[in-house]
C-alpha cells in the first residue's frame, strides 16, 4: 500500500521521490502535527498510534532534518527528522484542485498579493525566533572574542 501525504492538496508519496514520515509517538508533537493538517482539512481525524498516516518532507523547513548532508552525498536515502520537528509549510492549491473542492477563488495567503511565501504556524515562528537568538548570541560572542584577540595582538607588537 502506498503511503500518501495526508496534507490537503498534497499527493506526494515515496513513489514521487519524497521522503515520508509517520506521525510521531510523542503526544505533544503529534498534537501539533494533527493541528497542522486540520488547519486546512477540518474533517481530518487524528490517526491512531498504529496508523500509517504520513506527512512528506515538503512540509518541513530544511533545518528540521538531521542528515541532509549525508543524503546529498548519497550515503542515506531517507531524510531523518529532528526530535520535535513540526510541519509548517502548506502547499498552494492549483485552480484544478480548488475546482474539485468547489471553491471559486484562491485562498488569501499574503494580504491579497501573489502567494510566494507559505503561511507560518506559531510553532515554526517560535522555532525561528529561537534560532535567530541563538545565532545572534553566537555572533556577539565571536565578535567579542575577536575584538579581545585583536587588542591583545596589538599590545603584543607595540
Amino acid at each position: 500500500m502506498v503511503k500518501r501525504c495526508v496534507v490537503q492538496f498534497c499527493g506526494n508519496s515515496c513513489y514521487t521521490g519524497h521522503s515520508v514520515h509517520l506521525f510521531p509517538k510523542d503526544p505533544a508533537t503529534r498534537r501539533q502535527w494533527v493541528r497542522f493538517v486540520q488547519s486546512k482539512r477540518e474533517n481530518f481525524d487524528p490517526p491512531s498510534e498504529k496508523s500509517s498516516a504520513v506527512i512528506c518532507e515538503a512540509h518541513f523547513e530544511k533545518d528540521c532534518f538531521t542528515n541532509s548532508f549525508m543524503r546529498d552525498m548519497g550515503f542515506k536515502s531517507k531524510k531523518e527528522l529532528k526530535p520535535g520537528a513540526v510541519p509548517t509549510i502548506h502547499p498552494i492549491p492549483t485552480e484544478d484542485q480548488l475546482a474539485k473542492q468547489g471553491s471559486k477563488r484562491l485562498p488569501d495567503v499574503g494580504g491579497g498579493l501573489s502567494a510566494k511565501r507559505p503561511r507560518q504556524s506559531r510553532a515554526s515562528a517560535k522555532l525561528e525566533v529561537a534560532r535567530v537568538r541563538k545565532h545572534t548570541i553566537l555572533i556577539i560572542v565571536t565578535f567579542t572574542g575577536l575584538f579581545n584577540w585583536s587588542i591583545n595582538f596589538c599590545e603584543y607588537f607595540t
